[in-house]
């Protein structure tokens, strides 16, 4: 199966399923895949929902050496607080 094959299987199975699920079908296609995170609130609720399942999904954030204070903060304050499985 192609990318473009495979892309459209996952499009179609997307459509009737629940994150984690999701999530799931990512891992079980791609063993090493990153999720790379701009801090934005959807991808709070994608980080939480990677650490949540436990899954093997790698979480990333590019630092440039320009993030804001208080963007580092989040990041010392949500590997603080959230749980990982």
């Amino acid at each position: 199966m192609n990318h473009s094959q495979l892309a459209h299987q996952l499009n179609e199975k997307f459509a009737f399923i629940e994150l984690e699920e999701r999530l799931g079908l990512i891992a079980g296609h791609a063993p090493d895949a990153v999720f790379t995170t701009s801090l934005g609130m959807e991808d709070q609720v994608l980080t939480w929902a990677i650490a949540k399942t436990g899954l093997p999904i790698s979480i990333a954030t590019l630092q440039t050496g320009r993030l804001f204070p208080e963007t580092l903060s989040l990041l010392h304050s949500r590997e603080r607080n959230m749980v990982w499985k």
